[in-house]
């Protein structure tokens, strides 16, 4: 009986092997084949290495998890959910999408402190009603503010305001102005590429402003750039 190993490939499996190589090869900026929708997706390694760091904060930087509330606005799939749980008292989950609500909400599943709460999050207030909140880390991660519907100023605003009259922080995680340089904008054209142009990424590079890390898109798609922002109810 042949060794699993003996047992050949069928020739489109080679050649999509293949051709995934070739492709992270010629293209540093890769997504993988998964999808270009979620982040987490990425075979970028500078993107990688981003989300890394940002898991790394959590535990080496929050003191006194497990006596917090974690709010993740704009939560996504999940990416964070469980990094989030190990960490904190509690997490809720903030989510509008119908799509990355129904993955979210199985993630939350998988911890009892946890919980996915279908809301738009620019009425926060509104959408923290009837939840026990104490002592809130507040957190925007990469890819939330840049993508945000809505008004990002007044979101900004909601979250101080809870902050504030919680006694709670904020932390914010986005490119720093040198990476939006360095990567971030071949990382978006790439993204656009792949997506075969639905996605609104395609950078403009006259308009992009690089030493303030605002990015600018042709289709009116941005975000500021900042590094990582820890504050005590204040921004």
């Amino acid at each position: 009986m042949p060794e699993p190993g003996d047992i050949p490939l069928p020739e489109e499996a080679v050649e999509e092997v293949e051709n995934q190589q070739n492709n992270s090869a010629e293209d540093p900026h890769r997504w993988s084949s998964r999808g270009y929708d979620a982040v987490e997706h990425t075979n970028n390694p500078g993107l990688q290495e981003f989300m890394k760091v940002e898991k790394e904060f959590i535990l080496d930087e929050i003191t006194n998890g497990k006596t917090k509330t974690f709010i993740d606005i704009g939560a996504g799939r999940g990416r964070m959910v469980d990094n989030l749980a190990k960490q904190a008292g509690r997490v809720i989950n903030i989510e509008r999408d119908d799509d990355m609500f129904s993955a979210l909400s199985q993630k939350c599943a998988e911890f009892p402190n946890s919980i996915a709460v279908k809301a738009d999050a620019n009425r926060l207030e509104e959408a923290l009603e009837g939840q026990a909140v104490e002592n809130p880390v507040l957190f925007s991660f990469q890819n939330t503010l840049g993508t945000w519907y809505g008004d990002r100023d007044a979101l900004l605003d909601s979250m101080r305001s809870l902050a504030e009259s919680k006694k709670g922080e904020i932390i914010i995680s986005l490119f720093c102005k040198e990476g939006l340089r360095d990567f971030g904008i071949g990382m978006y054209q790439s993204l656009f590429e792949q997506s075969n142009g639905e996605l609104p990424t395609e950078p403009d590079e006259e308009r992009t402003d690089f030493d303030g890390g605002i990015f600018r898109s042709t289709k009116e798609y941005g975000y500021e750039s900042m590094v990582y922002k820890e504050t005590k109810g204040s921004y």
